[in-house]
């Protein structure tokens, strides 16, 4: 396994070799006197740290850089081979699995739909994960971790997915100890819209220069995720911002978390798909016809399930907005997302600014697109094994 600040019991060195390298990957390449004079550390220290990580080949000399008057710097960027990282999204029934190098480049991607008959849940989403690493030819010791996206209630201090109730019952599962114990790398768990919203905010063209940012995504169930001065807030649990289960109505029907009325009952996917089968049951809809296509033809009870829909992901994002201050906003390029395209952007960008505190004085609120469609948990998961790794060394 690939450890960055090894070698040394110095604590000042660790830190310094921290600064040089998390400045160096947040760039494309950099020359040695350019990093000293944004880190204000002395060019020979620099050189020294930089020269440390080629020889451990985390980091490439890449040219010379444009004389200044004298010898010509030496550049150096990242060695996106040095490491990998893995990010699985467990997405019921589905399961998406990446292997990434560290500039997030997709070495190798795998699909699996969860079966029926899985006895054991976690050791299936293990079993596609070994498949996904006995398909590469990489050398297993430059793997920096595992990241994995779950629905539902977690614990990621612990480690443990306490409770996923769509559709099948999970209740306190040590994903974190099972996965560690069978491939030996750091194991890290996260919220599925927290995942998701990493992948947005990292690699979708929309969102990457927000500091402050709100994501939400239309799933199984209805999640979102608040960025703060640039970094994921994931609160004590990392459950921050978990809008699906804000009661919108208390006698309203019994959702999984065992509350009612939460926004979640009507907003998600498996209720827009009940909404659908019931309203082709009656003949409202024609089989196998898109709703959100229906509604765009002008069919009114394929329109009324789209606006509702539609309409309380506008009321969750009014409140974010009113709880938090941040005017840019991102919904998911999930799929219902995705085929509802302008039309149903259109009804909760309405609805959120009419219930927005002050509404009538502001309509400054951005709501917008995500353009990272497909994978986003599993690239977000694996950005946040990046993240931890290179995150500052405690000394």
């Amino acid at each position: 396994m690939l450890k960055l600040y090894e070698g040394t019991y110095d604590a000042q060195k660790k830190l310094n070799q921290f600064e040089v390298l998390d400045t160096i990957r947040k760039t494309d390449v950099m020359s040695c006197p350019e990093i000293a004079e944004k880190l204000k550390l002395s060019n020979p220290t620099v050189i020294n740290i930089v020269k440390e990580f080629v020889d451990r080949k985390v980091l490439l000399y890449a040219g010379e850089a444009q004389s200044r008057g004298g010898r010509r710097a030496q550049l150096v960027k990242l060695n996106e081979s040095a490491g990998y990282v893995i990010g699985v999204d467990f997405e019921i029934p589905h399961i998406t699995a990446v292997l990434t190098d560290l500039k997030m480049n997709v070495i190798k991607k795998s699909k699996a739909i969860l079966p029926k008959n899985a006895d054991d849940t976690v050791n299936y989403l293990v079993k596609c994960t070994k498949e996904l690493l006995n398909n590469v030819k990489i050398n297993k010791e430059n793997i920096m971790g595992i990241g994995i996206s779950l629905p539902g209630l977690i614990d990621r201090q612990r480690g443990i997915s306490i409770i996923i109730d769509r559709p099948i019952k999970w209740r306190n599962v040590d994903v974190k100890g099972i996965f560690e114990r069978e491939f030996h790398f750091p194991v890290v768990i996260l919220n599925d819209a927290n995942a998701m919203a990493l992948g947005e905010k990292m690699l979708g063209s929309h969102s990457k220069g927000l500091k402050d940012m709100i994501y939400v995504a239309l799933r199984s169930g209805f999640g979102s995720a608040v960025f703060l001065d640039g970094t994921l807030y994931q609160g004590q649990r990392g459950l921050a911002g978990n809008i699906g289960h804000v009661t919108v109505n208390n006698t309203g029907p019994e959702c999984s978390c065992g509350n009612h009325g939460c926004i979640e009952v009507y907003c998600n996917e498996r209720i827009l798909e009940k909404k659908v089968k019931d309203a082709v049951s009656k003949k409202n809809i024609k089989d196998n016809e898109d709703v959100f296509e229906a509604a765009r033809k002008g069919n009114l009870h394929a329109l009324e399930i789209v606006r509702e829909t539609g309409e309380y992901m506008g009321i969750g994002i009014a409140t974010l907005v009113d709880l938090f201050d941040i005017r840019d906003v991102v919904v998911g390029g999930t799929e219902v997302s995705v085929r509802g395209g302008q039309m149903f952007l259109d009804i909760i960008r309405e609805k959120a600014k009419k219930c927005l505190f002050f509404s009538s004085e502001d309509s400054s609120i951005d709501i917008r697109l995500g353009d990272i469609e497909e994978d986003a948990g599993a690239l977000g998961a694996a950005i946040m094994v990046i993240e931890e790794s290179f995150r500052k060394p405690e000394v």
